[in-house]
């Protein structure tokens, strides 16, 4: 059962990093962690705008 577990919790990992900004061959982990604008990009590309204005 842990073995089960374990190996979701990597699934969930690895795919939850493919979804926010491992996109190219130059784009790695750390890089998007310490550049917010690409996770706004990225954000506003799904379709949320966060701010004073809308939340599309």
């Amino acid at each position: 059962m842990k073995k089960i577990f374990l190996t979701t919790i990597t699934l969930l990992s690895i795919a939850s990093a493919t979804i926010f900004g491992m996109y190219g061959p130059d784009s790695d982990w750390i890089f998007f962690l310490t550049d917010g604008n690409r996770f706004r990009a990225r954000a506003d590309q799904l379709g949320f705008t966060l701010g004073n204005d809308t939340i599309k």
